[in-house]
């Protein structure tokens, strides 16, 4: 079912720069420091390669770590950075180079379809859906802190893009921003049922009337429910955490990862289906979660070595079970991503994009 196998790896550092093409007494025109995360995805997993990737990437990255980056690159945006990382990170299948300079903001370049930055806005909204079936609790007016990813394409020539697009972004959000944050959704034309597949479909359709290259709009309901749109395709994922021991088989391996170790894994279940025209939603995100729950009883605080179901500990067997398992009850699943620490696991998907946007 899943077509490609992805390795992730992200790793920390710590630098100062300054954006000299920002206009005069922009703040980013002062030196500014920031706690970097650079991440690179590659077209290859087994059960050995997240430890290489990670050594590699961190091993790569102590060149720009606790340093003026203006020393290395005349422009340090993110997008210039994230390309340094694809003039030194180069390796056999890896496709997209990522840099994260804020909670908020973020630069990927991919070796095909070129570049993206992404920001992420909030906004504090009520809403009731008024089509789920008597009663769902979605059918009462609630509220929550939304979070709305948006990744647009860079175009435009010179090292000044980045900069103009963060700021015609922003731009644009703050009129639609201004509208939804601190209101009742229901009431704002266009959203009688703000399901968040709705509400991504709304915003990327504002920002379309603003001649912007939008390529997604993500939004978080909660941090670990969102649902997001491309302008044509509808999909959704859930998170869960869970905690486990693990270890890789001694008679295989003699590194200290054969001893009993353990993780907080982060799981994540994405999900491509059509819009249900009448609820307004391609999935019910409980559903997934009642669906999913015997599997998580089954790995969750609990050690992974004696689940005789999964190959080895290694962070590849575990995604393989989950996702074999998940593929046998959700027809729809388009994507499993399972991570051991931050940024760092695999991603089995079943589609034919290259372009992982980060959650």
């Amino acid at each position: 079912m899943f077509n490609n196998h992805i390795t992730v790896a992200t790793s920390a550092f710590h630098s100062a720069r300054q954006i000299n093409s920002c206009p005069n007494g922009h703040v980013l025109k002062n030196i500014h420091g920031h706690n970097f995360l650079a991440t690179i995805r590659q077209t290859k997993a087994d059960k050995d390669n997240l430890q290489k990737l990670e050594n590699s990437l961190s091993q790569k990255i102590q060149k720009i770590n606790y340093c003026l980056l203006n020393n290395i690159l005349n422009h340090p945006s993110d997008e210039n950075i994230a390309k340094w990382l694809q003039n030194n990170c180069q390796g056999d299948g890896i496709f997209a180079y990522g840099i994260q300079s804020t909670e908020d903001q973020g630069a990927d370049v991919y070796q095909s379809e070129g570049s993206l930055i992404w920001r992420r806005y909030q906004i504090h909204a009520a809403h009731r859906l008024p089509n789920v079936p008597k009663g769902h609790k979605c059918g009462q007016m609630h509220g929550h802190t939304f979070g709305i990813a948006i990744h647009q394409l860079l175009v435009g020539p010179g090292d000044s893009k980045e900069c103009d697009a963060y700021a015609s972004l922003d731009q644009a959000w703050h009129s639609i921003g201004k509208l939804l944050n601190f209101n009742c959704l229901n009431d704002i034309p266009g959203l009688e049922n703000p399901t968040s597949e709705l509400l991504a479909k709304w915003i990327w359709e504002k920002l379309r009337c603003e001649h912007l290259a939008i390529v997604r709009v993500t939004v978080f309901e909660t941090p670990t429910v969102g649902a997001f749109f491309d302008g044509k395709n509808f999909g959704i994922w859930k998170e869960l955490t869970f905690d486990s021991a693990t270890r890789l088989k001694p008679d295989l391996v003699d590194t200290i990862r054969s001893r009993v170790h353990g993780f907080t894994y982060t799981l994540r279940l994405y999900f491509a289906a059509e819009l249900d025209e009448v609820l307004g939603w391609t999935m019910d995100y409980g559903d997934v979660k009642n669906l999913f729950a015997p599997a998580f009883l089954k790995i969750d605080h609990q050690p992974l070595y004696k689940i005789a179901e999964i190959n080895d500990g290694d962070c590849f067997s575990v995604a393989q079970w989950i996702g074999a398992y998940a593929s046998s009850i959700f027809p729809r699943l388009s994507r499993v991503e399972l991570y051991e620490k931050p940024g760092c696991g695999v991603i089995f998907d079943s589609s034919d994009n290259t372009m992982f946007f980060p959650i």
